[in-house]
């Protein structure tokens, strides 16, 4: 797995955007320090809430999630990969901001501008391992069985990694930035658009299989449910089907301006696709023929950054940069409603678990649901005094929890529109929120601290679990009744989560704790630090269980294997290594270090391959 670093994030209001546990440089890096503040306060907003799936991204990040092919929602994801490249809403992790997420079950994975993929539990907030490129990362993708993540990166690469262990599988590599990666239904095949023109299909070894060549740089690509064709999507404002396996494409879907997004509906049957001129066009996949003209309101609203089918696949949802929202029929290509303006840029689009609405959150200061049956809003505007960076959608979809940049959080009664509790007092800017699973309490975070709440009274369910620096990382243990966190400060705590007492003393390092990870029994934790080493403690006690794992540069990212067996982390030294903690305290059973310039794949029989096609031992 090669070495993660921090890049220097592109735009965005740090302001929400649940941004995951980063990597820290040294303690005393005052500009990495504020860029953390920023990114790490946004974290668990709204990405812990599985029934909320969008979060709030930045400006006009509307959140995406996406499933296996063939589902009503993943049918949109390459549309919502690529056509909304700009705001992203993330974890606690990520040094800067987040470009795409995608989830699988109770995992989720973040790609971020600080060059790294992280993979975390949706349920628990517990990170895994980032995944490091040399730039920053533009896009991921779950495999449909789940084992493994494609990721892609202006470094030029693609690369497909064992999503439990970590450990990198292939590098996939074009001659320009890697802008999509799409797997095939089967999982066997993964497809690669890239800025040098061409998209790429790949076996799942990291074999190439075929190239298919654009005029200009292809920045979609998407399966068609029966994995026997792709969509390519290209700058040249042509859209074009390939048969897997053949060179030659049909005749090209024609359009007036760069096709920045495309994707499959359910069946297979219809294309949609999505230009930089803010044009959605829907086609008969098998004669190319547009079965809907244009939409006329598109136009207005410029270029579009996401296109988000519902959970049903009956309606697409677009936002573009100027604030407006607009709801289709997906079959007829007809606006259902006019759109949605608020007259500011959009931070947040979220559907409702059951497809009927539509929540919208926004510069202006409010957040809307609106009735996609009627196109009417239900109730008045959800008011803040300052931006409404997130917006989550209880499990059940009877409640929408809202965070602001005025400080608060609150709580309303999706139906009415109405608070349901009083307002979620902070003591700044609220960058997320979270429902529980079980839709019982919410979690916020902001600045340095994590506030646990009762989501029906809105009263604290704790008191704030506070450090004296930047919250880096949370996550919950599997019986919800603990909640770990790390700190910039350089220690991580336990809590209970009733009291809002902490349960050990604080688990310390000499600087910045970057990941923790519980153990899958819950009896151990294990911290990633910036101090070069990681640690296992006694979750119950405190204590250090083993001498630290040392690293010759920080440690930022830290897994557990399933079994509890093995402890995989994740340095700056370039390595990452598979420590083994169930014999003697310590040992190291097996490590892989993966260094930049060395090896990239580890065939079936262990072998490590390097890119000169020499191959090592373990």
């Amino acid at each position: 797995m090669e070495r993660g670093r921090r890049a220097r994030g592109d735009r965005e209001r740090r302001s929400h955007g649940a941004d995951l546990g980063r990597r820290q440089r040294p303690a005393g890096d005052a500009a990495a320090r504020a860029r953390r503040r920023r990114h790490l306060g946004r974290v668990e907003r709204g990405w812990h809430a599985r029934g909320d799936r969008k979060r709030g991204s930045d400006r006009a990040d509307l959140g995406r999630r996406e499933r296996p092919a063939g589902d009503a929602a993943a049918a949109a994801q390459g549309l919502r990969r690529d056509a909304r490249v700009e705001r992203g809403r993330q974890p606690p992790g990520h040094g800067e901001r987040r470009r795409h997420r995608a989830d699988h079950g109770r995992r989720l994975v973040t790609a971020s501008a600080d060059r790294t993929a992280r993979i975390w539990d949706a349920v628990t907030g517990r990170p895994a391992p980032p995944l490091p490129h040399r730039a920053p990362v533009t896009r991921v993708a779950w495999s449909p069985d789940g084992r493994r993540l494609a990721t892609a990166s202006a470094d030029g690469t693609a690369r497909i990694w064992d999503a439990v262990t970590g450990q990198p599988i292939a590098l996939l590599a074009h001659q320009g930035k890697v802008t999509a990666v799409a797997w095939s239904p089967d999982g066997r095949r993964l497809a690669t658009a890239s800025d040098d023109r061409t998209a790429r299909i790949w076996d799942a070894s990291g074999r190439a299989a075929a190239s298919f060549a654009h005029p200009q740089p292809v920045a979609a690509i998407a399966w068609s449910p029966d994995g026997r064709r792709v969509i390519t999507g290209g700058n040249d404002g042509t859209a074009r089907v390939w048969t897997a396996g053949a060179q030659e494409a049909a005749p090209p879907l024609a359009h007036a301006a760069a096709v920045r997004a495309a994707a499959w509906s359910p069946d297979g049957t219809r294309l949609v696709t999505a230009t930089s001129d803010g044009t959605v066009r829907v086609w008969d996949a098998a004669t190319g023929q547009v079965t809907t003209p244009p939409q006329a309101p598109l136009g207005a609203m410029r270029t579009i950054r996401t296109v988000l089918w519902s959970p049903d696949g009956a309606w697409l949802a677009t936002a573009s940069t100027r604030g407006n929202a607009q709801v289709w029929d997906a079959i007829s290509g007809q606006a259902v409603m006019l759109p949605v303006t608020h007259g500011a840029a959009l931070h947040a689009l979220a559907w409702s678990p059951d497809s009927k609405h539509l929540a919208t959150a926004s510069a202006d200061a409010t957040a809307r649901i609106w009735d996609v049956g009627s196109g009417e809003p239900v109730g008045p505007p959800l008011a803040h005094q300052r931006d409404v960076d997130a917006v989550g959608w209880s499990p059940d979809g009877k409640r929408l929890a809202t965070a602001s940049a005025d400080a608060t959080a609150r709580i309303w009664d999706a139906a009415g529109g109405q608070p349901a509790t009083p307002p979620l007092p902070h003591d700044g800017p609220v960058r997320s929120v979270a429902f529980s699973p079980d839709g019982t309490h919410l979690v916020t975070t902001a600045d340095r601290a994590a506030r646990i709440w009762d989501a029906a009274s809105g009263q604290p369910a704790a008191p704030p679990l506070v450090h004296p620096g930047v919250v880096t990382a949370a996550a919950w243990s599997h019986d919800g009744k603990r909640l770990a966190t790390a700190s910039a400060d350089g220690t991580a705590r336990i809590w209970d989560t009733a009291t809002g007492q902490p349960i050990t003393s604080p688990l310390s390092h000499p600087r910045s704790i970057e990941a923790i990870a519980w153990s899958p029994d819950a009896t151990q934790l294990a911290t990633a630090s910036s101090d070069g080493t990681a640690r296992i403690w006694d979750a119950a006690t405190g204590q250090a269980l083993t001498p630290p794992l040392v690293h010759q540069g920080d440690v930022h990212a830290i897994a557990w294997r399933p079994d509890g067996a093995q402890l995989v982390t994740a340095s700056e030294d370039h390595t990452t290594r598979i420590w083994d903690i169930s014999g003697d305290p310590g040992t190291v059973a097996d490590w892989r270090a993966i260094a930049e310039r060395g090896a990239y794949r580890l065939d079936p029989d262990g072998a490590v391959v390097g890119r000169d096609g020499a191959a090592s031992r373990r």
